[in-house]
């Protein structure tokens, strides 16, 4: 079993920085099962395909916070009547029972619950009827549905923001893309770094599976007449990259900067950012980038 797969099989809150930090680079270094892309070639030039990659941590991303709700003050004794049972049912068909004093707010209610199942607050919905009870909202009723929810994918202007906001080396992705797109140094200022990065906010911004991976992938394949041909071993690799991304951070996307291989000057490029936000650490999110780059 691979290093992926074992930690597919950990609890969320088992998976260090380590193990994503190994697990993403020693994926982006398995030579063999990236050596058909490698010997990819543009325009019928006997050039191969570089493939660069690193893994970076961002912490206090510039993307909306998801924390728990603010705890509101418990009411005062004289004002609560006696507990009483609350339902919340599920989309299974099961039921739990807990017990609140009323009056109990809907964020309270959501804390009792993760006490009781385990899932935080900040991931809870409570529906009554056909809609969502705000957190501020007195629980009046006998009963309420219980739906489980993800946060959002990261947008992609968050995402620029963010590793706008991070010190980057000469020898990241990160720099040489800018290297690559521009031709200029690297600025100085961050206004002007924040300029340049956002003119590509459009990018395409897409769940991450293991057919969006390699469906950006053959792009870049596409040149060659070789789009789809991924070896299965490749393939498998993916998909356990995809799972293990999924397991560890909430609502894993990717994001492809071009449209397709882009030329400038005597460069051809292609950039990828492979993104999730932390279960462990809602605002922090990890952040895989590929650099595809021959010359022409």
């Amino acid at each position: 079993m691979d290093e992926a797969e074992e930690s597919s099989l950990m609890p969320e809150s088992k998976i260090t920085r380590d193990c994503i930090w190994d697990t993403l680079t020693n994926w982006a270094k398995a030579t063999p099962h990236w050596q058909h892309i490698r010997d990819s070639t543009i325009d019928t030039k006997d050039v191969q395909t570089h493939i660069s990659s690193d893994v970076r941590f961002i912490d206090d991303a510039k993307i909306p916070a998801i924390t728990a709700p603010r705890e509101e003050e418990a009411p005062k004794a004289e004002e609560l009547s006696a507990e009483k049972p609350l339902t919340v049912e599920m989309l299974s068909g099961q039921a739990v029972q807990i017990k609140v004093p009323a009056p109990y707010t809907v964020a309270q209610v959501k804390q009792r619950l993760e006490t009781c199942l385990g899932i935080p607050a900040f991931l809870q919905a409570l529906i009554s009827g056909a809609e969502e009870l705000p957190d501020e909202a007195v629980v009046t009723g006998d009963s309420v549905a219980f739906l489980r929810r993800e946060p959002p994918m990261i947008e992609a202007e968050d995402f620029l923001r963010s590793i706008v906001a991070t010190s980057w080396e000469r020898r990241s992705i990160f720099y040489r893309w800018h290297a690559f797109d521009t031709y200029m140094q690297f600025p100085d200022s961050e206004p002007e770094l924040l300029e340049w990065v956002l003119s590509h906010r459009k990018m395409k911004n897409v769940p991450l599976s293991a057919a969006s991976m390699l469906e950006a992938l053959d792009v870049w394949l596409e040149d060659n007449g070789k789009a789809g041909a991924h070896p299965e071993a490749f393939k498998e690799d993916v998909e356990k990259v995809a799972a293990f991304m999924c397991h560890c951070c909430y609502s894993p996307s990717l994001l492809v900067v071009y449209n397709g291989p882009f030329a400038h000057e005597y460069d051809l490029g292609y950039v990828l950012f492979v993104v999730g936000r932390l279960r462990s650490e809602p605002q922090t999110f990890v952040v895989q980038s590929f650099l595809l780059k021959c010359r022409i």
